[in-house]
């Protein structure tokens, strides 16, 4: 009984989801319109803005490897960067915000899935202030710079958010509701949580490189192409384990063997902090279910 008690609990306490806002606010000075059209006119015309969106989710958005990533790094400048990304942000947004707009109403009508849209809805607007051609100078790039760091904060809690709102679609209508649309919604969130990790790569690439900010000894921006897998795993692991401490009060021990890599030398072009959440999501899930099963026994 006891141990049903603990899992119970500790399953719910494991997996649950804390949803913290961010409210991002510009410097009055530095609002000045930058684009052909003045930003005051998209914030009161919706049929504009939907009109930019269904044109900008018309195009495909442009497919990077981390080698190019890598090597555009090393070499490019702020304003080429900019000049990138200040086309390829908008693309990349309003697919979002067009899927999003597909899923069903139950769901939309949530309050954190509205949170989620009107952030994606700022952040495209944002990204307006720079379509225009004239605005291509050092100065436009380092204000861009700005609204991409500021963007990136907007969006940090972007994936609790989004659960946070399946969860209220439940408590509202049901499990069978939920149910009703779980491929719909699944698909949705697969696609959903890769853009967000193409989006969120390409601004703090371009914030890490231009922006001064503190990076990794031979890092080129946030990418570190001598990344040690083997130091990250067991980073993860030791995380995931003092985790599955916390609520279970004991965690499996972990026993890997680099294939290959005798030396433990084993090294790859990849951002650390990717590769780390990938690892202890992984372990996390692999702790709470060993666990789990420890209780049946």
């Amino acid at each position: 009984m006891a141990c049903r008690l603990i899992r119970v609990a500790g399953r719910r306490s494991f997996w649950r989801l804390q949803t913290a806002r961010f409210a991002v606010s510009m410097p009055a000075s530095s609002a000045k319109p930058i684009a052909s059209f003045l930003r005051s006119s998209l914030e009161d015309n919706e049929e504009e803005i939907r009109e930019l969106v269904s044109e900008y989710s018309k195009h495909r958005p442009s497919p990077l490897s981390m080698k190019q990533l890598t090597d555009f790094g090393r070499t490019a400048t702020e304003l080429q960067s900019f000049n990138f990304l200040r086309h390829e942000m908008p693309v990349r947004l309003a697919s979002t915000m067009q899927e999003i707009d597909l899923l069903p109403a139950h769901l939309t009508q949530t309050r954190s899935v509205s949170i989620v849209k009107n952030w994606y809805r700022q952040s495209f607007k944002d990204m307006m202030q720079f379509t225009d051609s004239a605005s291509v100078d050092r100065g436009a790039a380092k204000w861009f710079t700005r609204t991409a760091a500021g963007i990136k904060q907007r969006h940090a809690n972007v994936v609790e958010t989004m659960a946070q709102g399946i969860i209220e679609m439940k408590e509202r209508y049901g499990g069978d509701e939920v149910n009703k649309y779980r491929y719909e919604i699944q698909y949705f969130l697969d696609r959903f949580y890769m853009n967000r990790i193409s989006m969120r790569l390409l601004l703090s690439q371009h914030v890490a490189l231009f922006a001064d900010e503190e990076t990794g000894q031979g890092h080129v921006g946030i990418i570190d192409p001598q990344c040690n897998v083997i130091a990250v795993i067991n980073d993860a692991a030791s995380n995931a384990q003092r985790l599955c401490e916390t609520y279970y009060s004991t965690a499996p021990e972990i026993k890997y063997e680099a294939i290959g890599s005798p030396d433990y030398g084993m090294t790859v072009s990849y951002v650390p902090t990717h590769l780390f959440h990938i690892m202890f999501e992984l372990l996390k899930v692999c702790f709470d279910t060993s666990c789990l099963c420890l209780c049946e026994v």
